[in-house]
C-alpha cells in the first residue's frame, strides 16, 4: 500500500529523471558519473532500481550519469597527407575538418598540425581541426638582369633571387657572344614571386669556316730576285761580309689575321713553309677562320732567305745569360726557330710570370688573356705594366700551338 512501482528513467536527461521521479512520488539520490560509448553525456545510464520494481515512497534513488564516451590520446598525423590522417582518425572514431596554412618544411597537401594537438585527450564528441600545407608562402622578388652573363653566371644569379632555372636554348642568329645569355622570359626588374621559372636564351658558339688563300709572285717580290731565281737577304753590315746575299730556297710564314665585331684584331700563323721562287703562285686551302667570322686577310709576315733553314750566324758558342727576376736568355749557335711540345696551350700563360698577379682578377675563370673581354692581363698590357713585346711573344706562341692541336 505505501509501495510504488520504480518509473524508466533510462536516457533522461538528469532533469527529466526528477520530474518523473518526483511524479511517482520518489526523489532523487546520489548521482555517479560514467563514461559512455553509448549514452549521451548527461543521461541516465542506469538507476538504483529494477524498472517497475515496487519499491517505498518518498525513497531517494540513487542514478549513473554518463560522462560521455571514455577519452583517448589525440593521434600523431603531422607531415601525412589528408587521406592518410583520416584513416587514422576514423579509427578512433574521431571527425575533422580543415583549414590551410603556409610553411616551408611540410609538403603542399599535408598535415602540418592539428588542434588538438597530438597527444591531448579527446572524445569522439570533440572537434579535431587539420591544418594542411599550402607550401611556402612565396615573397615578391625583382628579376634580376641576366644578359651578357655566362650560362652558370645566371644560374647563379637566379638561384641567389630565390627563382628557378627553367628551359635553356640556344640562339644561332649570330647575335651575342657565344656563351652568353641574349634572352630571358622575364625582363629584369619585373616583380615576381619567389619560385618563379626564368627560362633563358644562350647566344650558340659560331662554327669556324674554311678558306683558301693564293699567294703570288708579286707579293713576296721584296724578297726574290729580279731575276726571278733565287731569294735575297740583307746581311748586318761588318768586315768581310756582303750586304746580299742568294738562297735557292727561303722560309714563307702565312698569318691570318680578323677583326671582331668590336674591333679586336686576331692574328694566327697558317703555315710555315719552305717555298722556292717557283712555288708561286702557292695556294692554301681548308685552313679554319676564328669562330663567328667570315672575313678576314691572309698575310706574309716573313719570307726569311735561308737555305734549308739555315743563315748565317755570328754565334760561336752556347751561352746563357742571367737576367733580373729569375729569368734567363740562352744565345746558341744554329737555331733560327724553338718548337715547343712539353706543353699545352693553356698552360702556356703560367710561364710568363708578369702574368701571375693578376690571376683571378679577370671576368671569366680559365681567360687565356687573348680574346676574353675584361680581361686584367690585357687591362695591365694597356696600362704599360706588361711588355708589349712580351705579350705579342704570348699570343705569338699560343697560336702556334692552338694550330698544332688542330693538326
Amino acid at each position: 500500500e505505501n509501495g510504488v512501482p520504480m518509473p524508466n528513467v533510462i536516457g533522461y536527461t538528469e532533469n527529466d529523471a526528477l520530474i518523473a521521479l518526483n511524479q511517482a512520488n520518489l526523489g532523487m539520490g546520489s548521482r555517479t558519473f560514467e563514461t559512455s560509448n553509448e549514452v549521451e553525456k548527461g543521461r541516465v545510464i542506469r538507476a538504483e532500481f529494477e524498472v517497475n520494481e515496487i519499491i517505498p515512497r518518498n525513497t531517494s534513488v540513487a542514478l549513473v550519469i554518463s560522462s560521455g564516451p571514455e577519452k583517448i590520446e589525440m593521434p600523431d598525423v603531422t607531415n601525412r597527407s589528408e587521406q592518410a590522417a583520416a584513416e587514422i582518425l576514423a579509427s578512433s572514431n574521431l571527425n575533422y575538418t580543415t583549414e590551410y596554412t603556409y610553411s616551408d618544411e611540410i609538403e603542399q597537401g599535408y598535415v602540418v598540425s592539428s588542434s588538438p594537438a597530438k597527444g591531448t585527450m579527446v572524445s569522439p564528441e570533440d572537434k579535431v581541426v587539420l591544418f594542411l600545407s599550402q607550401g611556402p608562402e612565396f615573397k615578391d622578388v625583382k628579376v634580376p638582369s641576366l644578359l651578357g652573363k655566362t650560362l652558370e653566371e645566371a644560374k647563379l644569379e637566379i638561384e641567389k633571387n630565390s627563382l628557378i632555372v627553367g628551359e635553356t636554348s640556344e640562339d644561332d642568329s649570330g647575335s651575342g657572344t657565344p656563351g652568353t645569355i641574349v634572352s630571358q622570359s622575364i625582363d629584369a626588374g619585373e616583380t615576381v614571386k619567389e619560385g618563379t621559372k626564368i627560362n633563358l636564351v644562350v647566344a650558340a658558339e659560331r662554327p669556324a669556316l674554311t678558306g683558301s688563300v693564293t699567294i703570288n709572285k708579286s707579293q713576296v717580290s721584296k724578297y726574290i730576285t729580279n731575276d726571278g731565281y733565287s731569294f735575297i737577304r740583307t746581311n748586318v753590315p761588318g768586315p768581310a761580309s756582303s750586304n746580299l746575299e742568294r738562297y735557292a730556297e727561303a722560309i714563307m710564314k702565312l698569318e691570318l689575321v680578323q677583326t671582331t665585331e668590336d674591333g679586336r684584331t686576331i692574328s694566327r700563323v697558317l703555315e710555315t713553309v719552305t717555298v722556292t721562287p717557283a712555288s708561286f703562285p702557292y695556294t692554301l686551302s681548308g685552313f679554319e677562320g676564328e669562330p663567328g667570322l667570315t672575313e678576314g686577310s691572309v698575310e706574309v709576315t716573313a719570307c726569311i732567305s735561308e737555305k734549308i733553314r739555315r743563315g748565317k750566324h755570328t754565334t760561336r758558342h752556347s751561352e746563357l745569360f742571367h737576367l733580373e727576376e729569375g729569368a734567363y736568355l740562352m744565345d746558341t749557335p744554329g737555331f733560327t726557330s724553338l718548337y715547343i711540345d712539353e706543353f699545352d696551350k693553356d698552360e702556356l700563360k703560367d710561364y710568363f710570370i708578369e702574368f701571375r698577379e693578376y690571376e683571378g682578377m679577370c671576368r671569366f675563370t680559365g681567360c687565356v688573356h687573348i680574346h676574353e673581354p675584361d680581361c686584367a692581363v690585357k687591362e695591365a698590357l694597356k696600362e704599360g705594366k706588361i711588355s708589349q713585346i712580351r705579350y705579342e711573344d704570348y699570343v705569338g706562341l699560343y697560336n702556334e700551338r692552338k694550330e698544332n692541336r688542330r693538326r
